[in-house]
């Protein structure tokens, strides 16, 4: 039975993504019209929610395979999809118990049904953590020399998707370099393997240079 102070938390909380969430997508929706917001996009739910067009809100799928994993290997897995990362980094509340991921699904299906999915995944882009020194989407295009209206390069993009597992630290490690390479690396084959013209105009690119 839902507590009142579980139900006060999801309402106030539910008052805040609606509020903050129009101003989101007011101020990120012109990137929806560029080619780099676009692959920025496709990188997200390619590597974060492949199943967003399908679910509305959570995944069943990867909630069932994470407890699987869990129950069977001891190991954590992520089943979060990009609306309940949003719900997270907007109400800040990080806490790991069950109510808190109950009241986070809840949420991410409100959020589902009222908004477009783009628009909530450019969102989240926006105000996801990219490092210590990268806490916007502002921040790390900087870090990268770029901004907003800047022509992104793909491999940027991925790398700039690839903090969102591997955060980068005020002090790279070796080790934290072959992370985000090898997560930058992954989801650019998944990119090549859903766009596979872009690989076609690399090999061409390629095969002009070596002539």
């Amino acid at each position: 039975m839902m507590t009142l102070k579980f139900i006060k938390s999801f309402l106030n909380d539910r008052e805040v993504l609606l509020t903050t969430i129009p101003y989101l997508i007011e101020k990120n929706s012109p990137l929806l019209s560029t080619q780099s917001g676009k692959m920025l996009l496709d990188l997200l739910v390619l590597g974060e929610d492949h199943r967003n067009r399908y679910h509305i809100g959570f995944d069943i799928i990867a909630i069932t395979r994470a407890i699987y994993r869990r129950v069977t290997t001891g190991l954590k897995e992520g089943a979060s999809t990009i609306e309940q990362q949003l719900v997270r980094v907007i109400t800040a509340d990080y806490s790991m118990t069950f109510s808190r991921k109950l009241k986070e699904i809840l949420l991410a299906v409100i959020i589902r049904m009222k908004f477009d999915r783009q628009q909530l995944a450019i969102s989240y882009l926006d105000i996801a953590y990219y490092g210590t020194e990268y806490p916007s989407l502002d921040a790390i295009l900087a870090g990268f020399g770029l901004s907003r209206d800047a022509d992104i390069d793909l491999k940027v993009c991925a790398s700039i998707i690839a903090r969102l597992k591997y955060p980068e630290p005020r002090v790279m490690s070796e080790s934290n370099n072959y992370q985000i390479e090898r997560r930058t690396s992954h989801l650019l084959k998944l990119y090549l393997r859903k766009h596979p013209i872009h690989l076609k105009l690399i090999s061409a690119i390629i095969s002009t240079i070596r002539q």
